[in-house]
């Protein structure tokens, strides 16, 4: 079965950050979180300029006409419409007042809306471990609720996303994630498929800081031709490209001891007769036994000559590694008795051609 990351509306060493609750409200019950939610989230509906339908997904109030959801949710779209989770009346999308493709969240204002809005986490203040809930239409399936964890707040550079364990599925995209007072603080992005509850969200205040810049309206039509360079967290649902970029000759790292360390190099090859830059993608590692288990980014700056290659190196955790393949003693000793020496797959997402 072929791994894949999609939209859900999929990074050097994504590491687990813990970090301190800064409110103290009150803790609600999984019902009364669902009952007060429910009438603030969107199910929306995207075309494009043939009126043909793009994207389905989710969203939620913000404000009383004023909808947060995924950038890719309406990207290259021209018109659409929101309606309120169980009610029937469709609520026209007059436009757009803010946009952060490079987070991948958007800001829509809604024609003849009033629906109460949701409070918005404004710093990230969540733990590996405390209880979310994911509320959104998956597959178009109205007013879905969910529950999980946080199971690791993943770092990029100044970035961070959110791995879940609440499921979310292709419709769940721009929905709002819970926490236990419910308060959102995160909204639903991606998912890995075959993963094992492998599900994220952008974390909520990149909406309250997109709040504050809040734009002029603009007509939808204004993206149904824009081209936006999104990097890795508006990319990480798209197919990769199929040629131009590949990596190669990638090699794993052990110590003196004959210990994976987590460490390994690789190469990006240049395919094409043109230099290339900005390389975006992920490396995917699957365990011995055939199962995506972890991956980690790449985010080349740099330019690489036609037809030449850049070596570069990574780190993952060594239990990661210690999955992915046995040991070099392992295998001198068991010869072909030793486990498989699992996959490693490249995606490369996206590049730039041209050094300018």
């Amino acid at each position: 079965m072929t791994f894949k990351v999609v939209f859900v509306i999929a990074v050097p060493l994504l590491c687990a950050t813990i970090l301190v609750h800064i409110d103290a409200k009150p803790e609600k019950t999984a019902a009364e979180i669902a009952r007060t939610t429910f009438p603030s989230v969107v199910l929306i509906a995207m075309e494009d300029v043939r009126g043909q339908p793009i994207s389905l997904a989710s969203g939620f109030f913000v404000d009383k006409d004023i909808v947060a959801t995924n950038f890719h949710v309406i990207y290259q779209a021209a018109a659409g419409y929101a309606k309120v989770v169980g009610q029937a009346a469709k609520l026209n999308i007059k436009g757009i007042v803010g946009v952060d493709a490079l987070h991948d969240i958007a800001l829509l204002q809604l024609e003849g809306s009033s629906a109460p809005a949701l409070a918005v986490a404004s710093k990230l203040s969540v733990n590996v471990g405390d209880a979310v809930f994911a509320i959104g239409n998956p597959r178009g399936l109205e007013g879905t609720f969910s529950a999980g964890i946080i199971s690791s707040v993943r770092e990029f550079g100044p970035d961070h996303i959110l791995q879940i364990t609440a499921p979310i599925s292709p419709g769940s995209s721009g929905g709002p994630v819970m926490d236990k007072t419910g308060t959102v603080v995160g909204v639903s992005v991606a998912s890995i498929v075959n993963g094992q509850n492998l599900n994220f969200a952008i974390p909520a205040d990149y909406v309250a800081t997109l709040q504050k810049e809040k734009t002029e309206l603009r007509p939808l039509k204004a993206l149904s031709q824009a081209k936006v360079h999104t990097t890795l967290l508006g990319r990480l649902g798209n197919q990769p490209r199929q040629s131009g970029v590949a990596g190669t000759n990638f090699i794993r790292l052990f110590d003196e001891n004959r210990m994976w360390t987590g460490g390994f190099t690789y190469s990006l090859e240049n395919q094409l007769h043109e230099p290339v830059k900005d390389v975006v993608g992920i490396i995917v590692f699957y365990s011995s036994k055939g199962e995506p288990i972890d991956f980690v980014a790449i985010e080349y700056k740099g330019v690489i000559p036609p037809g030449l290659a850049k070596r570069l190196s990574g780190d993952v955790d060594f239990s990661v590694m210690a999955l992915n393949c046995p040991g070099p003693d392992e295998i001198a000793q068991k010869g072909k008795n030793s486990r498989p020496v699992g996959k490693v797959e490249f995606r490369i997402f996206d590049f730039s051609v041209g050094t300018e």
